[in-house]
C-alpha cells in the first residue's frame, strides 16, 4: 500500500465513523448542547476533565469557549482541569483516584456543570469526579465510548450521557475530539446566533 492509499483510508475511515454516528448521536447532542448553554446563561460555569487519550478533546473545547483575540464576543468560564500538571501525571495512579473529585468540591458551586470526556467509561478518577459533582448540585454531561459503563450508569437520568460504543480505538478519539469542536460551536451559536433548540 501506498502512502497515498493509506493516506485516502484514513480519510475514509474517519468519515464513515462520522456518518455512522449523525442518527444515533444527534438527539444526544442536542440536549447537551442546551444544557451546556443553559449553565452559561445562569452565569454559572463549565468545569471539563477528560481521560487521558480524550485530554486533546477537553482541552479544545474549553479553549474554544474561553475565545481568543478573533471573536468578537466575551470569553465564556470553562474550566478544564486537566490542564494542571499535577493532575495529568497521577491520572492513572490508584493512590491518587481522588485528585478531580478534590478540585471539584473546591471549585464546583450548585448549577455549574461538569463536562466528562471518558475514553473507556471506567476511569476510576472520572467517576469519582461525577461524585464529587452530585454533591456539589453540579449537572453532568458525559461521553464514553463503551455502552453499559460506569460512566454512563453514573449520569444522571435527567442529565446526558452522549454514548459512542461501536468504534475503534481510532475512531473514538477522533469523534471525541469532533464533538468537543461541535458541542462548543453549538453553544456559541445558540448564545450569540440564531440557534434555536
Amino acid at each position: 500500500m501506498s502512502i497515498f492509499e493509506a493516506i485516502v483510508n484514513h480519510f475514509n475511515e474517519h468519515i464513515d465513523a462520522t456518518s455512522r454516528s449523525i442518527d444515533s448521536l444527534t438527539p444526544y447532542i442536542a440536549e447537551a448542547t442546551h444544557l451546556l448553554a443553559q449553565t452559561l446563561t445562569e452565569d454559572k460555569k463549565i468545569i471539563c476533565i477528560a481521560a487521558p487519550s480524550c485530554f486533546a478533546a477537553g482541552q479544545q473545547f474549553c479553549h474554544n469557549l474561553l475565545g481568543n483575540n478573533t471573536l468578537a464576543r466575551p470569553a465564556l468560564p470553562a474550566i478544564f482541569l486537566n490542564n494542571s500538571n499535577t493532575a495529568a501525571a497521577v491520572l492513572s495512579n490508584d493512590d491518587h483516584q481522588q485528585i478531580h473529585a478534590t478540585q471539584i468540591s473546591a471549585l464546583g458551586q450548585e448549577g455549574d456543570l461538569l463536562l466528562i470526556f471518558s475514553f473507556s467509561g471506567e476511569e476510576a478518577a472520572l467517576a469519582h469526579a461525577m461524585n464529587a459533582a452530585s454533591n456539589r448540585q453540579m449537572n453532568i454531561v458525559s461521553i464514553a465510548s463503551g455502552k453499559a459503563t460506569t460512566i454512563a450508569n453514573q449520569t444522571p437520568k435527567d442529565q446526558v450521557h452522549i454514548p459512542m460504543h461501536g468504534f475503534n480505538i481510532q475512531q473514538s478519539i477522533n469523534l471525541h475530539f469532533v464533538l468537543a469542536q461541535m458541542l462548543s460551536e453549538l453553544i456559541e451559536q445558540q448564545l450569540f446566533g440564531n440557534l434555536n433548540l
